[in-house]
């Protein structure tokens, strides 16, 4: 069986790069769409930095989460 802190830094990765295509794109519904992987990448980077109690990476990732939803808020109001 694959190890949970494997898998949420699988998601993370995957969810991340998902994004991060999607934010690039010039359509807002696109764009709404990355920002919504980024949350679902960064709330699983959150997960790994709680579990391992790594105070950077949590810290990191949940300003990084914090300004995804900043970021999807702007972009559903352009739609």
């Amino acid at each position: 069986m694959i190890p949970l802190l494997e898998i949420l830094k699988g998601i993370g990765v995957i969810l991340g790069m998902a994004g991060a295509v999607c934010v690039a794109s010039s359509s807002l519904s696109v764009r709404a769409g990355g920002f919504m992987a980024w949350i679902g990448a960064n709330t699983a980077w959150v997960a790994v930095g709680l579990i391992t109690e790594d105070l950077y990476l949590f810290s990191l990732f949940g300003f990084y989460l914090m300004t995804a939803w900043l970021g999807l808020r702007v972009a559903v109001r352009g739609i």
